[in-house]
């Protein structure tokens, strides 16, 4: 089964780009698809979410990027899952590779994006289990735990490594 699903890849898309390593420049290398696995396009840390109270910081971040799941190399996707304890937050930043999408799967997080031009605005919405919010790419978005119980968001973005950049604010 496993060689059927890599066959098919194969031939599908020409060439699945599988991480193999970075080298020195941080540059990655493709793995030759007669070494893939099942285990290249497979992850299984999010489903333990890590309570934040047992951490010294409020808030948990669980990367889902090209360096955890190899599968995601050159295929332009990725995500994560943030677990945030009661009043905590994400500093203003932005991600100028790509769009982020999130649901709330518990809590209520107030999320808010500045657009800059051509006019200046803010929008601000609290979004609670369920909801969807999405925040167009390259502007500076926050997020914050409004709700009174330790709030879970998964998000997605649609490149391999948004790679977020504070706000010098």
């Amino acid at each position: 089964m496993a060689s059927h699903l890599l066959s098919l890849l194969w031939t599908t898309t020409s060439f699945v780009g599988i991480v193999w390593a970075a080298n020195n420049d941080g540059v990655y290398s493709c793995k030759d698809p007669k070494f893939l696995h099942a285990n290249d396009f497979s992850f299984s840390r999010l489903r333990f979410p890590t309570p934040t109270t047992s951490m010294r910081r409020k808030r948990v971040l669980t990367t889902v990027f090209d360096r955890e799941l190899p599968g995601l190399n050159t295929l332009g996707i990725s995500m994560l899952l943030f677990d945030f304890a009661v009043g905590d937050f994400v500093a203003p930043h932005v991600h100028f590779r790509g769009t982020e999408i999130f649901m709330v799967l518990r809590g209520s997080i107030l999320v808010s994006f500045n657009i800059s031009a051509p006019i200046h605005r803010q929008y601000t919405k609290v979004i609670r289990a369920g909801d969807v919010f999405v925040i167009p790419k390259g502007l500076y978005h926050s997020q914050k735990n409004v709700g009174n119980i330790d709030s879970t968001v998964i998000a997605a973005f649609n490149c391999q490594n948004p790679d977020g950049v504070p706000s010098r604010r």
